[in-house]
Protein backbone atom coordinates (compact mmCIF):
# COMPACT_ATOMS: atom_id res chain seq x y z
CA UNK A 1 0.00 0.00 0.00
CA UNK A 2 2.78 2.28 0.50
CA UNK A 3 3.74 2.54 -2.97
CA UNK A 4 0.50 3.00 -3.66
CA UNK A 5 0.21 6.01 -1.37
CA UNK A 6 2.96 7.46 -2.77
CA UNK A 7 2.38 7.15 -6.21
CA UNK A 8 -0.78 9.40 -5.62
CA UNK A 9 0.96 12.01 -3.54
CA UNK A 10 3.38 12.49 -6.48
CA UNK A 11 0.45 12.86 -8.54
CA UNK A 12 -1.18 15.55 -6.14
CA UNK A 13 1.94 17.40 -6.07
CA UNK A 14 2.40 17.43 -9.97
CA UNK A 15 -1.29 19.00 -9.96
CA UNK A 16 -0.57 21.65 -6.96
CA UNK A 17 1.85 24.08 -8.05
CA UNK A 18 -1.21 27.02 -8.90
CA UNK A 19 -2.06 26.51 -5.77
CA UNK A 20 -0.76 28.66 -2.54
CA UNK A 21 -2.35 31.71 -1.84
CA UNK A 22 -5.66 30.70 -2.33
CA UNK A 23 -4.94 27.33 0.28
CA UNK A 24 -6.34 29.18 3.21
CA UNK A 25 -9.25 30.91 1.66
CA UNK A 26 -12.63 30.40 2.12
CA UNK A 27 -15.30 31.02 -0.40
CA UNK A 28 -19.33 31.11 0.16
CA UNK A 29 -20.45 27.48 -0.21
CA UNK A 30 -21.94 25.37 -2.72
CA UNK A 31 -22.51 21.67 -4.50
CA UNK A 32 -19.89 20.69 -6.78
CA UNK A 33 -20.74 17.36 -7.60
CA UNK A 34 -23.34 14.80 -6.16
CA UNK A 35 -22.51 11.00 -6.26
CA UNK A 36 -25.32 8.70 -6.08
CA UNK A 37 -26.95 11.01 -3.97
CA UNK A 38 -24.64 12.18 -1.69
CA UNK A 39 -23.22 16.25 -2.66
CA UNK A 40 -19.49 16.79 -2.35
CA UNK A 41 -19.53 20.48 -1.43
CA UNK A 42 -17.10 23.51 -2.83
CA UNK A 43 -15.80 24.05 0.57
CA UNK A 44 -15.14 20.11 1.24
CA UNK A 45 -12.90 20.43 -2.32
CA UNK A 46 -11.13 23.45 -0.53
CA UNK A 47 -10.61 21.89 2.52
CA UNK A 48 -9.33 18.59 0.34
CA UNK A 49 -6.47 21.44 -1.59
CA UNK A 50 -5.86 22.55 1.59
CA UNK A 51 -5.04 19.14 3.25
CA UNK A 52 -2.69 18.42 -0.11
CA UNK A 53 -0.83 21.95 0.11
CA UNK A 54 0.82 20.38 3.40
CA UNK A 55 2.46 18.14 1.23
CA UNK A 56 4.65 21.16 -0.36
CA UNK A 57 6.82 24.37 1.67
CA UNK A 58 4.96 27.37 0.90
CA UNK A 59 7.85 28.53 -1.32
CA UNK A 60 7.79 25.76 -3.62
CA UNK A 61 4.11 26.20 -4.13
CA UNK A 62 3.61 28.95 -7.37
CA UNK A 63 0.88 31.03 -7.50
CA UNK A 64 0.30 31.62 -11.33
CA UNK A 65 -3.34 33.29 -11.14
CA UNK A 66 -4.51 32.07 -13.93
CA UNK A 67 -7.85 31.34 -13.32
CA UNK A 68 -8.42 29.25 -16.46
CA UNK A 69 -5.77 26.45 -14.95
CA UNK A 70 -7.08 26.86 -11.49
CA UNK A 71 -10.55 25.75 -12.36
CA UNK A 72 -8.76 22.99 -15.01
CA UNK A 73 -6.82 21.36 -12.20
CA UNK A 74 -9.75 21.70 -9.57
CA UNK A 75 -11.64 19.28 -11.47
CA UNK A 76 -9.09 17.21 -11.50
CA UNK A 77 -9.13 17.46 -7.46
CA UNK A 78 -13.32 16.97 -7.88
CA UNK A 79 -13.07 14.06 -9.74
CA UNK A 80 -10.67 12.29 -7.10
CA UNK A 81 -12.94 13.37 -4.26
CA UNK A 82 -15.64 11.41 -6.23
CA UNK A 83 -13.66 8.87 -6.61
CA UNK A 84 -13.19 8.68 -2.91
CA UNK A 85 -16.99 9.03 -2.30
CA UNK A 86 -17.19 6.29 -4.89
CA UNK A 87 -15.15 3.76 -2.48
CA UNK A 88 -16.73 5.15 0.85
CA UNK A 89 -20.24 3.91 -0.34
CA UNK A 90 -18.89 0.99 -2.28
CA UNK A 91 -16.78 -0.46 1.05
CA UNK A 92 -20.43 0.38 2.86
CA UNK A 93 -22.53 -1.23 0.78
CA UNK A 94 -19.62 -4.08 0.76
CA UNK A 95 -20.69 -4.41 4.92
CA UNK A 96 -17.18 -3.80 5.16
CA UNK A 97 -14.92 -1.56 7.94
CA UNK A 98 -12.03 0.21 7.64
CA UNK A 99 -9.47 -0.29 10.64
CA UNK A 100 -8.91 2.62 12.83
CA UNK A 101 -5.93 1.41 14.30
CA UNK A 102 -4.15 1.02 10.84
CA UNK A 103 -5.67 4.04 9.83
CA UNK A 104 -3.84 5.59 12.16
CA UNK A 105 -0.56 3.74 11.81
CA UNK A 106 -0.58 4.78 8.34
CA UNK A 107 -1.09 8.90 8.78
CA UNK A 108 1.30 8.78 11.96
CA UNK A 109 3.88 7.19 8.97
CA UNK A 110 2.51 10.00 6.34
CA UNK A 111 3.47 12.38 8.92
CA UNK A 112 6.58 11.40 10.30
CA UNK A 113 7.40 10.97 6.17
CA UNK A 114 6.36 13.94 5.48
CA UNK A 115 7.93 16.24 8.30
CA UNK A 116 11.36 14.70 7.45
CA UNK A 117 11.56 14.83 3.65
CA UNK A 118 9.43 18.28 2.54
CA UNK A 119 10.06 20.31 5.87
CA UNK A 120 13.28 19.77 6.92
CA UNK A 121 12.46 17.46 9.93
CA UNK A 122 11.44 20.73 12.03
CA UNK A 123 8.09 19.75 13.71
CA UNK A 124 7.74 23.51 14.15
CA UNK A 125 7.98 24.53 10.53
CA UNK A 126 5.34 21.85 9.68
CA UNK A 127 3.17 23.17 12.64
CA UNK A 128 3.28 26.86 11.14
CA UNK A 129 2.22 25.15 7.77
CA UNK A 130 -0.67 23.56 9.54
CA UNK A 131 -2.14 26.88 11.33
CA UNK A 132 -1.86 29.02 8.02
CA UNK A 133 -3.88 26.39 6.32
CA UNK A 134 -6.28 26.03 9.12
CA UNK A 135 -5.76 22.51 9.28
CA UNK A 136 -5.62 19.93 11.91
CA UNK A 137 -3.09 17.01 12.38
CA UNK A 138 -5.98 14.62 11.80
CA UNK A 139 -6.78 16.07 8.45
CA UNK A 140 -3.99 13.97 7.02
CA UNK A 141 -5.74 10.95 7.34
CA UNK A 142 -8.09 11.43 3.93
CA UNK A 143 -5.42 9.98 1.59
CA UNK A 144 -4.38 6.62 4.13
CA UNK A 145 -8.20 6.02 4.51
CA UNK A 146 -8.92 6.23 1.03
CA UNK A 147 -5.86 4.00 0.31
CA UNK A 148 -7.49 1.41 2.72
CA UNK A 149 -10.50 1.46 1.41
CA UNK A 150 -8.94 0.08 -1.93
CA UNK A 151 -7.37 -2.23 -0.11
CA UNK A 152 -10.56 -3.45 1.39
CA UNK A 153 -12.42 -3.68 -1.41
CA UNK A 154 -9.74 -5.08 -3.65
CA UNK A 155 -9.47 -8.44 -0.77
CA UNK A 156 -13.14 -8.42 -1.08
CA UNK A 157 -13.51 -8.88 -4.86
CA UNK A 158 -10.33 -10.88 -4.97
CA UNK A 159 -12.18 -13.54 -2.68
CA UNK A 160 -14.93 -13.84 -4.79
CA UNK A 161 -12.41 -15.71 -7.33
CA UNK A 162 -13.54 -19.77 -7.43
CA UNK A 163 -10.96 -22.41 -8.20
CA UNK A 164 -13.35 -22.83 -10.94
CA UNK A 165 -13.30 -20.08 -12.61
CA UNK A 166 -8.82 -19.53 -11.78
CA UNK A 167 -9.12 -22.69 -14.01
CA UNK A 168 -10.84 -21.59 -16.41
CA UNK A 169 -8.67 -18.68 -16.53
CA UNK A 170 -6.02 -20.23 -17.05
CA UNK A 171 -6.83 -22.85 -19.58
CA UNK A 172 -8.49 -19.43 -21.62
CA UNK A 173 -5.07 -17.67 -21.71
CA UNK A 174 -2.32 -21.01 -22.21
CA UNK A 175 0.44 -18.15 -22.39
CA UNK A 176 0.28 -18.29 -18.61
CA UNK A 177 1.96 -21.53 -18.48
CA UNK A 178 5.09 -21.13 -20.34
CA UNK A 179 7.70 -19.75 -18.65
CA UNK A 180 10.84 -17.33 -20.90
CA UNK A 181 14.06 -18.37 -20.81
CA UNK A 182 16.46 -16.73 -18.14
CA UNK A 183 20.14 -15.28 -18.27
CA UNK A 184 21.85 -14.11 -15.49
CA UNK A 185 23.89 -11.31 -16.28
CA UNK A 186 26.76 -8.29 -14.89
CA UNK A 187 27.31 -5.43 -16.71
CA UNK A 188 30.57 -3.54 -16.84
CA UNK A 189 30.99 -0.42 -18.90
CA UNK A 190 33.99 0.66 -20.15
CA UNK A 191 35.22 4.22 -22.26
CA UNK A 192 37.29 2.14 -24.62
CA UNK A 193 35.18 -0.52 -27.28
CA UNK A 194 39.13 -2.71 -27.59
CA UNK A 195 39.02 -3.03 -23.54
CA UNK A 196 35.55 -4.39 -23.63
CA UNK A 197 36.45 -7.36 -26.25
CA UNK A 198 39.40 -8.24 -24.51
CA UNK A 199 37.83 -8.33 -21.35
CA UNK A 200 34.61 -10.62 -23.15
CA UNK A 201 37.51 -12.63 -24.83
CA UNK A 202 39.33 -13.44 -21.82
CA UNK A 203 36.18 -14.77 -19.98
CA UNK A 204 35.52 -16.44 -22.98
CA UNK A 205 38.10 -18.95 -22.69
CA UNK A 206 37.39 -19.77 -19.26
CA UNK A 207 38.76 -16.72 -17.18
CA UNK A 208 37.06 -17.51 -13.76
CA UNK A 209 34.31 -14.42 -13.29
CA UNK A 210 35.28 -13.08 -9.85
CA UNK A 211 39.47 -13.35 -10.20
CA UNK A 212 38.43 -11.38 -13.96
CA UNK A 213 36.22 -8.51 -12.00
CA UNK A 214 38.62 -8.26 -9.25
CA UNK A 215 41.85 -7.74 -11.08
CA UNK A 216 39.81 -5.25 -13.30
CA UNK A 217 38.33 -3.24 -10.17
CA UNK A 218 42.20 -2.77 -9.28
CA UNK A 219 43.57 -2.11 -12.14
CA UNK A 220 40.70 0.35 -12.60
CA UNK A 221 38.99 1.74 -9.56
CA UNK A 222 36.57 3.80 -11.77
CA UNK A 223 35.24 0.83 -13.55
CA UNK A 224 31.43 0.42 -13.52
CA UNK A 225 30.44 -3.27 -12.43
CA UNK A 226 26.96 -3.93 -12.06
CA UNK A 227 26.15 -6.96 -9.32
CA UNK A 228 25.13 -10.34 -11.25
CA UNK A 229 21.11 -10.22 -12.05
CA UNK A 230 19.04 -12.31 -13.29
CA UNK A 231 16.99 -10.92 -16.50
CA UNK A 232 13.74 -12.64 -18.51
CA UNK A 233 13.27 -12.65 -22.05
CA UNK A 234 9.68 -11.41 -21.15
CA UNK A 235 10.91 -8.43 -19.46
CA UNK A 236 8.77 -5.73 -20.91
CA UNK A 237 11.64 -2.66 -19.13
CA UNK A 238 14.41 -4.39 -20.72
CA UNK A 239 16.06 -2.56 -23.68
CA UNK A 240 14.66 -4.16 -26.53
CA UNK A 241 18.37 -3.98 -28.41
CA UNK A 242 19.87 -5.54 -25.48
CA UNK A 243 17.41 -8.16 -24.74
CA UNK A 244 17.46 -9.66 -28.63
CA UNK A 245 21.07 -9.73 -28.59
CA UNK A 246 21.48 -11.37 -25.57
CA UNK A 247 18.68 -13.92 -25.87
CA UNK A 248 19.89 -14.61 -29.86
CA UNK A 249 23.67 -15.32 -28.98
CA UNK A 250 25.03 -18.51 -31.08
CA UNK A 251 25.86 -21.37 -28.47
CA UNK A 252 29.03 -21.02 -26.56
CA UNK A 253 29.12 -17.55 -26.67
CA UNK A 254 29.16 -16.03 -22.92
CA UNK A 255 28.35 -12.25 -23.64
CA UNK A 256 28.57 -9.31 -25.88
CA UNK A 257 29.34 -5.57 -26.04
CA UNK A 258 26.60 -2.65 -26.91
CA UNK A 259 27.78 0.48 -27.49
CA UNK A 260 26.03 3.05 -25.18
CA UNK A 261 26.09 6.96 -25.08
CA UNK A 262 30.17 7.56 -24.81
CA UNK A 263 30.92 4.20 -23.33
CA UNK A 264 30.52 0.63 -23.89
CA UNK A 265 28.48 -2.23 -21.88
CA UNK A 266 29.97 -5.58 -21.57
CA UNK A 267 27.34 -8.22 -20.93
CA UNK A 268 28.97 -11.23 -19.14
CA UNK A 269 26.35 -14.33 -19.28
CA UNK A 270 27.10 -16.22 -16.00
CA UNK A 271 23.96 -18.75 -16.27
CA UNK A 272 21.18 -19.32 -18.01
CA UNK A 273 17.78 -21.23 -17.57
CA UNK A 274 15.64 -22.06 -20.57
CA UNK A 275 12.13 -21.56 -21.68
CA UNK A 276 9.59 -24.34 -20.28
CA UNK A 277 6.51 -24.78 -19.74
CA UNK A 278 4.87 -25.30 -15.90
CA UNK A 279 1.85 -26.52 -14.70
CA UNK A 280 -1.11 -25.25 -13.05
CA UNK A 281 0.34 -25.32 -9.35
CA UNK A 282 3.27 -23.47 -10.19
CA UNK A 283 1.23 -20.52 -12.04
CA UNK A 284 -1.81 -21.19 -9.71
CA UNK A 285 -0.55 -18.19 -7.76
CA UNK A 286 0.82 -15.68 -10.60
CA UNK A 287 -2.57 -16.73 -12.50
CA UNK A 288 -4.88 -15.66 -9.91
CA UNK A 289 -3.36 -12.25 -9.10
CA UNK A 290 -4.17 -11.60 -12.67
CA UNK A 291 -7.31 -12.75 -12.62
CA UNK A 292 -8.00 -10.89 -9.13
CA UNK A 293 -6.62 -7.57 -10.61
CA UNK A 294 -8.84 -7.62 -13.83
CA UNK A 295 -12.26 -8.07 -11.65
CA UNK A 296 -10.80 -5.25 -9.33
CA UNK A 297 -10.47 -3.22 -12.47
CA UNK A 298 -13.95 -4.38 -13.80
CA UNK A 299 -15.78 -3.46 -10.89
CA UNK A 300 -14.36 -0.04 -10.39
CA UNK A 301 -15.33 0.96 -13.98
CA UNK A 302 -18.48 -0.07 -12.91
CA UNK A 303 -18.31 2.47 -10.04
CA UNK A 304 -18.14 5.06 -12.54
CA UNK A 305 -20.03 3.43 -15.46
CA UNK A 306 -23.24 3.14 -13.12
CA UNK A 307 -22.92 5.70 -10.73
CA UNK A 308 -25.22 8.37 -10.52
CA UNK A 309 -22.67 11.23 -10.46
CA UNK A 310 -23.58 14.55 -11.09
CA UNK A 311 -20.59 17.23 -11.06
CA UNK A 312 -22.07 20.47 -11.03
CA UNK A 313 -19.03 23.01 -10.53
CA UNK A 314 -17.50 24.04 -14.07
Amino acid sequence: MGKLKKGLICLFLLLLYPFCGGCGGHEHDYPAAVVNGQTITKQQLDHFIRVLCLHQPADLLLDTGQEQERRAIEAEFLRILIDMELMRQAVEKAGLTVNEELVKRETDLLLAELIAVQYGGSRDLFDRRLKHLELTEGDLSILPRYELQRQLLFDHIAASLTESDLRAFVEENPEIFKKAADLQVCRLTFSEEELARRVLAQFKKGRAFGELVGELQRENPDLEAGPPEWISASDPFLDEGVKNLLFNLAPGEKGAVVEGESCFHLYLILDSRPASSLDYEAVKEEAALMKQCMMYEDYYYRLWSEGDIEILMH
